[in-house]
Parts: C-alpha cells; sequence; structure tokens
C-alpha cells in the first residue's frame, strides 16, 4: 500500500506500507523528534476518521483518493538528547582538534630540532675537513723540505786563506838561516796550520749537525702533524656520533608524535 500522509505544509508518500506498525516506523523514521502522532482523514461524507491500527487502513478502499492528516508533539526530551549529544560531540571535536594541534607543535618542532643537527653536522664537516686540509698542506710543505745541499768541502778548501798562509809561512822560512830558529819556526807554522785546519773542519762538521738538526726537526713536526690529524678525525667522528645518536633519537620520537596524531583517540562522553 502507498500511503499519502499529510503534515503541517509537507505531504509525503509511504510506499509498499503493510501495517499500521510499519507506518508509525517510517513516519519516526522521517520525523525523529514527533511523539503522540495521530492519523486522521476524512471520509466522503466529510466525517473524521481515526487510524489507529492496521485495520483501520485495510479498510481505505482507494488510497489514491485519501491522505492521511497527521497531528503529533515534538519530543523535547529527544530534542535535549540530541542537543546534548551535539554538545558532547562538539567539545569531543575541539579536544580532539586541540589534540591534534599540540601534536603538529611537537612534529614541527622535533622537525626543527632534526634540522639544527644537519645543519650542525654539516657545519662539523666543513670546519673539520678545511682543518684536515690545513693540516695535510702543511705536512706536504714539510715534506718537500730538503736541507740546503753544503758546499763541496774541496772548493771550500781552496775559496779558504789556508794555501795563501802556507806560502806565506813558507816563505818566512826560507828567508830563515839560522837552523834553530827555522826549526822552531817550522813547528809554530805545523801548530798554526792544524788549528787553522780543525777550525775550518770545526765550520763544516757545525754545518752538517745544523742540517741534521733542520732534518730531525721537520721529521718531528711531520709526526706532530700526522698525530694532530688523527685526532682531529678522531673528534670529528666523536661529534657527529653523538650528533648521529641524538637524530636518532629525534627521529623515533618523531615517528611515534606522527604515528599518535593518526590513531584514533578514545571517546570520551562524560561531559
Amino acid at each position: 500500500m502507498d500511503i499519502q500522509v499529510r503534515y503541517q505544509n509537507e505531504q509525503i508518500t509511504f510506499d509498499g506500507v503493510q501495517s499500521y506498525e510499519d507506518l508509525q516506523q517510517e513516519i519516526q523514521q522521517k520525523y525523529p523528534l514527533l511523539t503522540n502522532i495521530e492519523l486522521s482523514y476524512q471520509d466522503e461524507e466529510g466525517d473524521t476518521i481515526q487510524v489507529s491500527n492496521t485495520s483501520d487502513i485495510i479498510a481505505i478502499t482507494d488510497f489514491t483518493k485519501v491522505i492521511l492528516q497527521m497531528d503529533a508533539q515534538i519530543d523535547q526530551q529527544k530534542i535535549q538528547e540530541l542537543e546534548r549529544a551535539k554538545k558532547v560531540e562538539e567539545l569531543k571535536q575541539k579536544r580532539l582538534e586541540e589534540q591534534r594541534r599540540k601534536k603538529l607543535e611537537e612534529i614541527q618542532k622535533e622537525m626543527d630540532k632534526i634540522q639544527e643537527i644537519n645543519s650542525e653536522k654539516a657545519l662539523i664537516e666543513e670546519q673539520f675537513i678545511q682543518k684536515s686540509e690545513d693540516l695535510r698542506n702543511r705536512c706536504e710543505q714539510l715534506n718537500q723540505f730538503q736541507s740546503q745541499p753544503l758546499p763541496d768541502f774541496k772548493q771550500i778548501f781552496y775559496d779558504s786563506n789556508f794555501l795563501d798562509l802556507i806560502r806565506q809561512k813558507e816563505s818566512e822560512l826560507l828567508v830563515l838561516v839560522d837552523q834553530k830558529g827555522f826549526d822552531t819556526q817550522l813547528k809554530a807554522n805545523q801548530k798554526n796550520f792544524q788549528e787553522t785546519f780543525e777550525k775550518l773542519f770545526a765550520r763544516r762538521t757545525i754545518q752538517h749537525q745544523e742540517n741534521y738538526s733542520r732534518w730531525l726537526d721537520n721529521k718531528h713536526k711531520i709526526n706532530d702533524i700526522y698525530q694532530q690529524i688523527r685526532q682531529v678525525e678522531n673528534e670529528r667522528l666523536v661529534k657527529l656520533q653523538k650528533l648521529d645518536e641524538k637524530l636518532k633519537r629525534l627521529q623515533e620520537n618523531l615517528i611515534k608524535i606522527k604515528a599518535d596524531l593518526n590513531m584514533p583517540q578514545q571517546n570520551d562522553d562524560q561531559f
């Protein structure tokens, strides 16, 4: 049965109604806030006929000509329940939005910290690379160090006045006629020659020692630089390791916060 019902200024047709209970159920679905629903219609004589059960519906012979008039009251209790449910939902949504806002703030803070650590890592890498490069350049310069070659001793000997001294003393001996004086002068010359040669050789020895000392000092400097390079690398690794550990904790915390953000919140209707 297709039954037409008018309520206030609205007219609606309920299709496939099998009983009075079906009709009441359809009306309740359409108008959930109504209660004390009464149905009636006017027959051909103009009398008002109440419809309160299935038999009253079956008694209607032509539903195309009958429109049921519906009178009802607004269910205040349902309205209050709906208002309360609406308030609960609004408060719940407000709470969820606040939780979401806080989570988003936490996410942004963690991302800022992660960016800060990545920037710090990049800066450390740059600083330590520059420091290590400076040390390696210094080491390369020291490795290229070569002692100044000493002049050939033979040339130094010729350039000195040693031979002139010998010739001079030899000339002086040739004019001596006294044997005793000759022997005395010869011994003096020999001593003078020996002292002069020893001084010349001593200077040569000192030059060798100075060159060796400079070479040894240079070698120590190179070893010190290698040690500094190792220390710089170790320091770099220690700092980066600490930052990586901190970065890992931040990333794990960020994943947790994002998971919490996407997790359905527990309902709480105690308002």
